[in-house]
């Protein structure tokens, strides 16, 4: 199992996903994430176990199962209990809809292919907020204001994220999805979460930027010209 800081920080957040996505289903929650358990290993039974234990962890990795460590499984089941202690969170969780739907699609403007995977399309919302909705759950680190929370969106380009992801869904299906919605859920500091949407004119900023982006994609595909660095791994040499 990886262990860098990014790494983790990318499996805890596909953890924390699944387990909103199957959050009605906790069998199949616990086919797709595993804790790992605790050994003694000053006993010889315990160091056994271990031993099988890390042996067994390409093949749960080949398998696409998620490894947590106990203290990431702790973080993931307390952001949950955050997000169902909240109001509108709790409503979102469980408003009837579709997750992780597959969206793909060819950009109008430039000939790009395209594809989205978003959270959850909400189909019928809760009677107090939106019929239909958008939502992308995000995991952050604790943060002082809504000011950091604003700038954390930024840095990210959730904004960017929000256009493309909603103007994808459109084209497939034809009508507006409806407000895109970010549900940020604090890991660790107060455990809080917001349930925040962008205003249009930031969520028009993102187009640009995405139209941009395709722009480029569009001019490289033509050319066979692309810019930016690979890493070459060399091959394994034969013993």
């Amino acid at each position: 199992r990886a262990t860098n800081l990014d790494t983790d920080a990318l499996r805890l957040g596909r953890a924390i996903h699944t387990r909103l996505e199957f959050f009605e289903n906790e069998l199949e929650y616990l086919t797709r994430i595993i804790a790992e358990p605790k050994f003694n290993r000053a006993t010889t039974v315990g160091k056994e176990g271990a031993a099988k234990w890390e042996q067994s962890l390409a093949l749960m990795e080949k398998e696409g199962k998620i490894v947590l460590a106990q203290k990431e499984w702790d973080e993931v089941e307390a952001m949950v209990a955050q997000l169902k202690a909240h109001p509108d969170g709790m409503e979102l969780l469980k408003a009837k809809g579709i997750a992780e739907e597959t969206f793909v699609w060819q950009d109008a403007d430039t000939g790009v292919w395209c594809k989205a995977r978003p959270d959850k399309r909400i189909l019928q919302g809760p009677s107090k907020l939106f019929e239909n909705m958008i939502v992308d759950w995000k995991s952050v680190r604790a943060f002082d204001s809504l000011v950091d929370l604003s700038w954390e969106a930024l840095k990210r380009h959730y904004h960017t994220k929000a256009a493309f992801i909603s103007d994808g869904v459109k084209a497939v299906l034809g009508k507006d999805p409806g407000p895109f919605v970010n549900v940020f859920i604090e890991k660790g500091g107060l455990g809080r979460v917001v349930c925040a949407v962008l205003p249009e004119s930031d969520i028009e900023d993102g187009r640009r930027q995405y139209k941009e982006d395709l722009k480029a994609i569009a001019a490289a595909e033509k050319s066979n010209i692309w810019a930016g660095f690979v890493d070459l791994k060399l091959p394994t040499r034969a013993a």
